[in-house]
C-alpha cells in the first residue's frame, strides 16, 4: 500500500472512530439531566457530570482538530476546486458547534446555577452536541462518497 493508500484507509478509520465517539457523547448525554423527584440528582453531582462530559467534548474537538488536518490534506490534493470549499467550511462549522458545547458546558460548571438553570443548560448542550452528531454524519459520509469515487 502507499502512503496515500494508507492515509485514505486511516481517514476512513477516523470518520468510524469520530461516528463511535459521537455516539457515546449523545448516549452519555441522559445522564446528565436533573430528574425530578426524591431520587433527584442534586447540583453538586449535575456539575460533576458535566465536568467529566466536558473532558469527552475536549477529546472529541482533539480529534476533530487532527481529522481535519489530515482531511484537507488529502481533499486538498485530489479535489483542488469545489469539494475543497465545501468540505474546510462544513469542518469550521463543526468545529464552530463543539466550541459551543464545551462553552456551555464550562459556564454550567463555573456558574452558580439554580437547579431548573442547570437544566436549562444541560437542554443547551443535548443541543449542540446532536447539532454536532447530525454535522457529523452528514460530513463524514460525503468525504466517504469522495473518497470511494476517487
Amino acid at each position: 500500500m502507499t502512503g496515500r493508500e494508507n492515509e485514505i484507509t486511516d481517514l476512513f478509520g477516523q470518520h468510524d472512530a469520530i461516528r463511535a465517539q459521537m455516539k457515546f457523547l449523545t448516549d452519555s448525554l441522559k445522564e446528565l439531566a436533573i430528574q425530578p423527584g426524591p431520587e433527584a440528582k442534586k447540583p453538586v453531582q449535575v456539575k460533576e457530570r458535566i465536568q467529566s462530559y466536558c473532558y469527552a467534548l475536549r477529546d472529541l474537538r482533539d480529534g476533530v482538530i487532527s481529522h481535519i488536518e489530515l482531511d484537507e490534506r488529502i481533499f486538498g490534493a485530489r479535489f483542488p476546486v469545489v469539494p475543497d470549499k465545501s468540505l474546510a467550511t462544513e469542518h469550521k462549522n463543526i468545529r464552530k458547534q463543539i466550541d459551543r458545547a464545551i462553552q456551555l458546558a464550562d459556564e454550567a460548571i463555573e456558574n452558580k446555577l439554580s437547579g431548573e438553570e442547570l437544566n436549562q443548560r444541560v437542554s443547551e448542550i443535548m443541543e449542540a452536541v446532536d447539532k454536532i452528531r447530525r454535522l457529523i454524519k452528514t460530513h463524514t459520509a460525503k468525504e466517504d462518497r469522495l473518497l470511494k469515487l476517487s
